[in-house]
C-alpha cells in the first residue's frame, strides 16, 4: 500500500491533534515496513512554518511530500479542489487526514481521524469560522470517507449521534503517551525545569489550552477556596492562551492571585514530563474531551490525577484517578483537598496511574491502523 499521512498539526507548538498524529506515525514506522508512506507536513489550508523541513521517521519507506512551487500557488491549487488539488497529495492509495478537514479525493480513498464533535455539543465555545470549517469537514467525512477513526468510544458514539454513520465505517483507535513520559525522571531534572519556569515549592498542575471547554476557571476558583483555608501550593497551568479566555485571566488578576497561579504558556517536549512528575496533583477538569491525552501523559509519569467523570475521560482514567463532575466546583475542591491531605491515597493513585497508562501504546494503535488501511484496500 502507498499511504499519504497528514502531520500538519504536528509541527511547531503541538496540541492533542498533532501529538496523536505524530505518535501514530512513529508507531507505523516500527510496524509498516512493507508499505510506503508519503508524509504531508502541509494539508488542505494548513501550511505551518517550516513545513518543508519537517522531521519524519528515518526509514526508507517514509518520504516527505514536497511539491514544487511557492506556497501561494500551492494554496491556490488546494483552494480550487478537484484533481489538480488531489495531485498535490501525490500518487497514493489512501489519504489519511488528521487535521479536522476531509478533502474530496477521487483517485485515492480517504481515511479521516475524528477527534471530537464539540462544535455540536458546545457551539457557544467555538468561533463561527471554526464551526463552519469543522461542520463541513464532518459532513464530508460522513459521506465520503472510506474509514473514520474515532479516538475514543465516546467520540464514536457522538459522531453516530449527530451524523448517523454505520458501525462498520468507524474504528476506535486510542492515543497513547510518548515514551518520554515515564515515572523515572530524576529529581534534579524536575528541579531544573521548575526553575526554568519560575516554579518554587510544591504545585498543582493542569495542562491544556485555556479555552472555556478546559474548565480552568472553575479549577482556579476551587484553588482559591482552598488557599483561603491555608493551602500553600502554587497552581501551574501549562498551555497556550485560547479563545474566549479573558474571564479566566481577569479573575486571577482581580483576586490578586498572579503570584500563586502561574501560566507558563506553551512548554516544550523536554520540559513537560518533569512537570508532570514533579506535581503533587494533576488536575484535568475538562467539560469534554475526544480522548484526553494529558491524562495518559500525567499517569505515565505517576502523577496522582483528578479528572472529569464525563465524555471519554473515564475510559482513559479507569480506576486510576479521582473522577469529579466538572461543573461542580465543590467536587473539584473536595477532591483536591482529599488528595493533598492523604499521602497514602496519592501513592496508591500514582501506582494505579502507571499501570493504567500501560494499557495504551502507539504500537498497538499502529497495528489497528494498519488493519484499517488493509480493510479499506480490500486486503482484509
Amino acid at each position: 500500500m502507498r499511504i499519504g499521512f497528514d502531520i500538519s498539526h504536528s509541527l511547531g507548538r503541538r496540541t492533542g491533534l498533532g501529538s496523536y498524529a505524530l505518535g501514530l506515525l512513529k508507531g507505523l514506522a516500527r510496524l509498516a515496513t512493507d508499505d510506503q508512506f508519503l508524509v504531508y507536513s502541509f494539508f488542505y489550508h494548513r501550511f505551518p512554518r517550516g513545513w518543508r523541513q519537517a522531521h519524519i521517521p528515518d526509514s526508507p519507506n517514509f518520504e516527505l511530500n514536497l511539491p514544487r512551487g511557492p506556497d501561494f500557488l500551492l494554496r491556490h491549487k488546494l483552494g480550487q479542489g478537484g484533481r489538480e488539488a488531489e495531485a498535490l497529495w501525490g500518487s497514493v492509495d489512501i489519504v489519511h487526514s488528521n487535521a479536522h478537514v476531509a478533502p474530496l479525493v477521487e483517485r485515492s480513498r480517504l481515511v479521516f481521524t475524528l477527534f471530537d464533535t464539540t462544535i455540536y455539543l458546545f457551539p457557544e465555545l467555538h468561533t463561527q469560522a471554526n464551526y463552519n470549517l469543522v461542520n463541513r469537514a464532518l459532513h464530508q467525512a460522513a459521506r465520503h470517507a472510506a474509514a473514520i477513526i474515532a479516538i475514543s468510544e465516546q467520540s464514536r458514539r457522538d459522531f453516530q449521534r449527530f451524523l448517523h454513520v454505520p458501525d462498520d465505517r468507524i474504528t476506535v483507535i486510542y492515543g497513547a503517551a510518548d515514551e518520554r513520559f515515564h515515572p523515572e525522571i530524576p529529581r534534579e531534572e524536575i528541579e531544573r525545569v521548575k526553575r526554568a519556569h519560575g516554579i518554587d515549592g510544591d504545585y498543582i498542575l493542569s495542562v491544556g489550552t485555556t479555552e472555556p471547554r478546559k474548565n480552568i476557571l472553575r479549577l482556579v476558583s476551587a484553588f482559591r477556596a482552598l488557599e483561603q483555608r491555608g493551602l500553600k501550593h502554587k497552581l501551574v497551568i501549562v498551555g497556550e492562551r485560547g479563545w474566549l479566555s479573558d474571564p479566566l485571566y481577569e479573575f486571577v488578576t482581580q483576586e490578586g492571585m498572579k503570584d500563586r497561579v502561574l501560566f507558563t504558556g506553551y512548554v516544550n517536549d523536554q520540559d513537560l514530563p518533569p512537570l508532570y512528575a514533579g506535581a503533587t496533583v494533576f488536575v484535568f477538569p475538562s467539560l469534554y474531551e475526544g480522548f484526553g491525552l494529558p491524562v495518559v501523559e500525567a499517569m505515565a509519569c505517576g502523577a496522582p490525577t483528578i479528572t472529569s467523570n464525563r465524555s471519554s475521560l473515564p475510559e482513559v482514567a479507569g480506576d486510576a484517578a479521582l473522577l469529579v463532575d466538572p461543573e461542580d466546583e465543590g467536587q473539584i475542591q473536595n477532591a483536591l483537598q482529599r488528595l493533598l491531605e492523604d499521602k497514602t491515597l496519592r501513592q496508591e493513585l500514582s501506582e494505579r496511574a502507571i499501570d493504567q497508562s500501560k494499557k495504551f501504546s502507539w504500537e498497538q494503535s499502529a497495528r489497528q491502523m494498519l488493519n484499517v488501511y488493509k480493510k479499506v484496500m480490500g486486503l482484509l
